[in-house]
C-alpha cells in the first residue's frame, strides 16, 4: 500500500508541475503557451506576473524559446504586455508576430520600437512621449488607433499593399 501511495503522489506531483509549466520566464519576461488548451504550438508574451511593469531598459523578444523540451515560436503579444515600463528605451518584436493591440503603453522613455516584417495589424502604441519615429513594415495592412499621445514626427511606410488606416 505504501508503494501505491508514493506512486499516486508522484503522479500528482507531475500534474502540478505541468500546470505550473503553463507559464515560463525567459530573460525576465513572462510567456504563456498558446493555445491554452491542447498541445502548445507557440508562446505569448505576457505582462509582468507580479502586476508591476518590466524594469528592463532594452527588451528584444526572441523568435523562439526552448523550454527544455522543445523550441516554441513566439507568436503573440498580450494586451498591456509592455504597459508602464518606465525604464524601457528599446523594444524589438520578432518575426512571426502578426498583430497586437494595446501592448505598448505608458512607456515614458521608449525611443525605439522595431516591428517585424510579419506584422499585418497594429492597434495601439500609446503615451510614449520619447517615441519620435517608427518604421512600419511592408506587410502592414491594418492600422487602427496605432500611435496615440506619442511625439512621433516621422512614420515610414514601406508597403506595396493597400493599407486601411482608421482614424477616430
Amino acid at each position: 500500500m505504501k508503494g501505491l501511495t508514493l506512486f499516486i503522489l508522484s503522479l500528482l506531483g507531475s500534474v502540478t508541475f505541468q500546470a505550473a509549466a503553463a507559464t515560463l520566464e525567459h530573460e525576465g519576461i513572462a510567456y504563456t503557451y498558446v493555445p491554452e488548451i491542447g498541445e502548445a504550438t507557440g508562446l505569448r508574451v505576457e505582462a509582468s506576473p507580479d502586476g508591476k511593469a518590466y524594469s528592463h531598459a532594452r527588451i528584444e523578444i526572441p523568435q523562439s524559446i526552448n523550454d527544455g523540451l522543445k523550441n516554441y515560436p513566439v507568436t503573440e503579444i498580450a494586451e498591456n504586455a509592455f504597459a508602464g515600463c518606465e525604464n524601457l528605451t528599446y523594444l524589438s518584436l520578432p518575426e512571426g508576430i502578426t498583430g497586437f493591440s494595446w501592448a505598448i503603453r505608458n512607456c515614458p522613455k521608449l525611443e525605439t520600437v522595431v516591428l517585424p516584417e510579419s506584422l499585418n495589424s497594429l492597434n495601439g502604441i500609446e503615451n510614449c512621449p520619447m517615441l519620435k519615429e517608427i518604421d512600419m513594415p511592408g506587410t502592414l495592412e491594418d492600422i487602427s488607433w496605432a500611435i496615440n499621445d506619442c511625439a512621433v514626427t516621422s512614420v515610414r511606410l514601406s508597403s506595396e499593399k493597400p493599407m486601411t488606416i482608421l482614424q477616430a
